[in-house]
C-alpha cells in the first residue's frame, strides 16, 4: 500500500469536512501528531484505525488507499472540480457495490444448484 497517497486522501477529506487534526485524532482515540504522520504517509495505521478513518471520512477502503475508482477519478481532465469527483466516484462505487452484490448472488445460486 501507498501511505503517501493514502495520507494525501486522509488529509484532503479531513480538509473537505472542516476538521483540523486534533478533532479527527479525538474521533479516532489516536494522537494529532499520529494524524500527521499518516497524512505525510511516514506511519502506517492499524486494520482498526485504519477502519476508523474510513467511516468517520465517510470514504470506502478502496478510495483511501487508491484502488479502484481512485484510479480512474485520478485519470479526470484537470479541469474537473472536486464536488464533479465527489459525484463520479460514488456513482462508480455504487456501480461497483452493485456489480459485487450480482456477482455474489451468482456465485450463491451456482452454489446451490
Amino acid at each position: 500500500m501507498d501511505y503517501v497517497v493514502m495520507g494525501r486522501r486522509v488529509h484532503k477529506l479531513r480538509v473537505q469536512q472542516g476538521m483540523t487534526q486534533a478533532e479527527l485524532a479525538k474521533k479516532l482515540k489516536v494522537s494529532p501528531s499520529f494524524v500527521g504522520h499518516i497524512e505525510r504517509g511516514t506511519r502506517a495505521t492499524s486494520l482498526e484505525t485504519f477502519m476508523a478513518l474510513c467511516e468517520v471520512l465517510s470514504t470506502s477502503p478502496s478510495h483511501l488507499m487508491g484502488l479502484g475508482v481512485g484510479q480512474y477519478l485520478s485519470s479526470l481532465p484537470e479541469d474537473t472540480t472536486d464536488p464533479q469527483r465527489r459525484i463520479i466516484g460514488v456513482v462508480l462505487e455504487a456501480a461497483l457495490e452493485q456489480i459485487r452484490i450480482e456477482k455474489q448472488r451468482g456465485d450463491e445460486e451456482t452454489q446451490a444448484e
